[in-house]
This record gives structure tokens, C-alpha cells and sequence, in this order.
């Protein structure tokens, strides 16, 4: 998703003008400076017998998942009225592109098909900038157009980019309110919902970091660019007793909401070398879905969080027998018979130390629906990497109907 500064205006489009009119206007810093001349617009609406009701929206985004309160997703909620409704979109159409959003393109293709199959008509005023070629097509298919611009806004746009998420406790999938999230010397606390935003961010690499009482700190790379909202959700360790290990997995869905289920399962090996499948032996100490809290104290399942955004599990180790372990992911649903959703997905593991040590393992390209990511030593905890794929595996527990 990315920053493109919007306001929507949306009213009957047959007959005299109605008396009420919902107005969708952008949170973003940008479009609030230019708050008086929408005012204006808004005010020439009233005289003309509309009276505005304001409703916050964040950003000109088309992601289906994304935030409940972009572009599409507030269109979404616009009731149909059996007749044609018309939207008045003004934006500085900076950032407006059909391929902004390269991870949500079927968010764009929503957008058209909600603007016929709802008998929306599309208007465009332009503040600044053009809009797309692509965009102002859809405009004059639905019967609608340009507007003149908004008097005396140019360009404005920052020179920084904007990060902003939400912050939750990776044991209980709660919000952590007051965390403090900084890139550089922009910094930020988060609200009473968990949730921050940085804005006028440096582009480049920026190394994101989040710092609470009573939890872990954590850090994350992220990629600000020029036209681009980056949202970073991150889940925060609580503090540990010492010799104490949480294991997180997280992993980004797409437009159709794939891949619908990977699961962690933390396996006992009993020894077995590193090219034995553990599950040719016996195995006794087999955590996962089924068996979260069955190895209860050595070790248990935290947190299943199957329907957040981004989904999350979170594996708690205390008290490890000593003997040989391996964390493997598995795609357990295997949507549309593909072999490649967790390297698709992005799927991350954290290992969050008692010490505030964080080791990363991100799923490596290719194909499989088990991906073993490491082996740990129960008496040392000294974790050794794997980070391979197995196409074949059907073993207890992983993969539908294995």
C-alpha cells in the first residue's frame, strides 16, 4: 500500500443533489495540510443542500487485507442504492499507480469490478498530479470523469516515507500499548490499541525498533521508499526466566488469503542424524496444534493465531530434557495443491533468548510443504540451522489428512 493522499466525496448521482453525503478523507499528514481547501469543497457542497459526513480513511490502498479503512475497503462499505451512486475522489495522485500495491494486485481489479457491479461513477479531481491513464479509463467508464483541481495545492509531498503497524504480546496475541518504536530519531509511542506511525521516515534500509517494559526488545529491517506505506505488525516477546526460549512464526497472506495454514511442530530426535527423518524412529515428544500443552513444563504452545494479520504461533521452551530437537513448518492446507507457499509467504521464525539475543531464520526460496528450520541441542540450547524443503513428507499431524 502506499501513501497517496486521498478524500472522497459520494452522493446520488440521479435526481436533485441529496441532503447527506459521505465524505472519506485521508489521515495522512499530507492531505491534512490541505484540510482548508477541502473545507472549501465541502462548504460549496453544503450551499448546494449536502451536508458532509466525515469519515477517516489512511491512504489511497487497494489491498483487499490490508487496512479496514483505505480506498477499497470503505468503499466496500458504501450501502448500493439500486440506482448510481457517484464518488468524488480528490488526491494529490502522486503515488497512483494500478501495480503500487505489487503484493495485492487483485485489490486494483476489486476496485473496478466494485465500480460497476455497485453503478459507481467515478470522479476525479486531481491535486497536484495526473492520475494514471488506467485510473481516469475506469473514470470515464462508469460515466464519470475530471473535476478542476482544488485551487492552490501543488505538490507537497514529504521527503520521507511512512512506516505504521500495530505492536501485539507474542504470548497472549494482546495489543502492547505504550512501546516505544523509533528509526533513527523518529520516534513514536504506541497507543492504547497497539498501534504506531512513523512518518517522514529517511528512505533506504531502516532498522525499526521497539522497546517496552516488561518485554523483549526487538528490531526489524524495513524498505522505505518514495510512494510506498510500509506496514510492519510486530509481535513482542515477554520477558523470561533465564534459560527460557520463545520460538515465533510469522508469515504474510496474499490477495486470496494464501497460504491459509503453516503450523509449528517442535520434534524430539532422540539423536537421529541430521539425513534421518525423526519420524522413522519412535517419537514421544512431538508439540504442535493437537499437542500444545501435553509437555507442559518443558515446553508448550504459547499462542495459535491463525486469523490475525499477520497470522502468528509462538512456542514457549522452559525446561528442554536433554536431547536432540528440530522446529519444522508445515503447510498444512496446501491451497490449490502448491508446493511453494511458505517461501511464498515470507514466513519468518524468531528465536527470542532470555538474554534479548533474537535469531532469524526466513523461509529460503523453493518448493515444499515441510520446511525444517533448525536443530537444538536440549542440554546446551545451542541451535544449529537446516533450512531445508521436503515435498514428499506426510507425517503425523502435517499435511491435510496425514
Amino acid at each position: 500500500m502506499v501513501l497517496g493522499t486521498v478524500a472522497a466525496v459520494t452522493f446520488l448521482a440521479s435526481g436533485p443533489a441529496p441532503n447527506d453525503a459521505l465524505v472519506m478523507v485521508d489521515a495522512t499528514d499530507s492531505m491534512q495540510a490541505k484540510s482548508e481547501q477541502l473545507q472549501k469543497r465541502f462548504d460549496q457542497l453544503e450551499r448546494q443542500g449536502v451536508r458532509p459526513i466525515i469519515v477517516t480513511t489512511h491512504g489511497f490502498g487497494v489491498d483487499p487485507y490490508g487496512d479496514p479503512a483505505n480506498l477499497l475497503n470503505s468503499l466496500k462499505r458504501v450501502q448500493p442504492t439500486g440506482g448510481a451512486t457517484s464518488v468524488y475522489v480528490f488526491s494529490d495522485f502522486d503515488c497512483e499507480t494500478p501495480a503500487y500495491d505489487a503484493e495485492n494486485p487483485d485489490g486494483w481489479k476489486q476496485l473496478g469490478e466494485l465500480v460497476q457491479n455497485r453503478h459507481l461513477r467515478l470522479f476525479l479531481g486531481s491535486v497536484g498530479y495526473e492520475p494514471s491513464n488506467e485510473l481516469q479509463q475506469m473514470a470515464a467508464k462508469s460515466r464519470g470523469g475530471s473535476m478542476p483541481p482544488l485551487e492552490g495545492i501543488g505538490q507537497t509531498r514529504a521527503g520521507g516515507g511512512t512506516v505504521r503497524g500495530i505492536v501485539r504480546d507474542a504470548s497472549t496475541g494482546g495489543a502492547v500499548p505504550r512501546v516505544a518504536v523509533s528509526i533513527g530519531p523518529v520516534t513514536t509511542m504506541t497507543d492504547a490499541d497497539g498501534r504506531y506511525a512513523l512518518t517522514n521516515v529517511p528512505f533506504g534500509t531502516q532498522d525499526l525498533k521497539f522497546s517496552a517494559t516488561q518485554f523483549l526488545p526487538r528490531s526489524s529491517a524495513v524498505e522505505v521508499a518514495s510512494c510506498r506505506l510500509v506496514e510492519e505488525d510486530i509481535w513482542l516477546p515477554p520477558q523470561m526466566e533465564k534459560g527460557e526460549v520463545r520460538i515465533t512464526l510469522n508469515w504474510k497472506r496474499d490477495a486470496n488469503h494464501y497460504p491459509t495454514d503453516l503450523d509449528m511442530h517442535f520434534i524430539g530426535t532422540k539423536g537421529a542424524p541430521l539425513d534421518q527423518d525423526p519420524f522413522q524412529r519412535q517419537v514421544d515428544f512431538h508439540l504442535l496444534y493437537k499437542t500444545k500443552d501435553d509437555f507442559r513444563p518443558a515446553a508448550w504452545l504459547e499462542l495459535d493465531a491463525q486469523q490475525a494479520n499477520p497470522p502468528a504461533e509462538t512456542i514457549h521452551l522452559a525446561h528442554l530434557p536433554p536431547d536432540s530437537y528440530e522446529l519444522r513448518i508445515c503447510d498444512y492446507a496446501g491451497d490449490n495443491q502448491r508446493t511453494d507457499w511458505i517461501a511464498l509467504s515470507r514466513a519468518v521464525v524468531n528465536v527470542f533468548h532470555d538474554d534479548g539475543r533474537q535469531e532469524s531464520f526466513p523461509a529460503p526460496p523453493g518448493t515444499g510443504r515441510s520446511w525444517t528450520v533448525f536443530r537444538i541441542d536440549g542440554a546446551t540450547g545451542t541451535i544449529t540451522p537446516v533450512n531445508t524443503y521436503s515435498t514428499g513428507d506426510k507425517w503425523p499431524g502435517c499435511i491435510s489428512g496425514g
